[in-house]
């Protein structure tokens, strides 16, 4: 009990700011519209982000090249979000990037862990 709270309705207008350690951003096929809310949510010292989305490979592209450009994409993001909102310098670095399933041909259902810290 008090470990974790449930706050129902949009994430983006009850989200507290500056309480949080970890945040899942659960949403597929992208999660993307509320990074910026789950920047605000994490303490200013940071914390771990999860963060789901669906990506597309090709014939071309191997599925773990394609999950680890896809992690870096999501990891410079959130470095920029990150600084914009925390008026901090962050060093965001992916620990983690999980294939969930495949969704659709081509198309799998990632999680990359962001850990984000304020100490460069």
């Amino acid at each position: 009990m008090g470990r974790c709270t449930v706050l129902e309705g949009d994430n983006r207008e009850v989200c507290p700011e500056g309480e949080a350690d970890r945040v899942s951003l659960g949403l597929i096929p992208s999660s993307e519209v509320s990074w910026r809310t789950a920047c605000l949510a994490l303490r200013d010292r940071g914390g771990l982000l999860h963060i789901h989305g669906n990506v597309e490979t090709t014939k071309e592209q191997p599925r773990k090249e394609a999950f680890r450009e896809y992690a870096e994409a999501v990891r410079e993001k959130i470095n920029g979000i990150l600084n914009e909102v925390k008026k901090k310098e962050f060093c965001v670095s992916v620990s983690h990037i999980e294939c969930i399933k495949s969704y659709a041909p081509r198309i799998f259902h990632l999680v990359v862990d962001l850990t984000c810290e304020n100490k460069c």
